[in-house]
């Protein structure tokens, strides 16, 4: 019973994730996922390292994704952001990204 109650929370949360990144289609692009609980997202906004990109949304936006490259070379180019947390979490680090998205972009228009 508690499993099944975990998996349709992950699926919700899932769901909410990838709907969150659909919404910001112009600077991810990801495969939906079929298990786990994060997505790998490849980011459209910039030619950085994951890392230096992870790096920048921790120390400027406060929000912890994993460099892509830490997967290999064929992460390299992407972030992977779990959905696990509460769906109040997962929305707030999202709008942290939006906003930090406009201020990012601003800057290099």
């Amino acid at each position: 019973e508690c499993v099944e109650e975990m998996r349709d929370k992950l699926v919700e949360r899932k769901t909410l994730c990838c709907a969150r990144l659909d919404k910001l289609n112009k600077h991810f692009s990801y495969v939906l996922p079929k298990g786990a609980f994060y997505v790998m997202a490849k980011y459209l906004f910039s030619e950085a390292s994951s890392e230096d990109i992870a790096i920048r949304l921790l120390k400027e936006a406060k929000v912890i994704t994993i460099p892509g490259g830490a997967f290999g070379k064929g992460g390299e180019g992407h972030l992977r952001i779990s959905f696990g947390g509460e769906p109040g979490v997962i929305n707030e680090a999202f709008d942290r990204i939006e906003k930090w998205l406009g201020k990012t972009l601003e800057k290099t228009v």
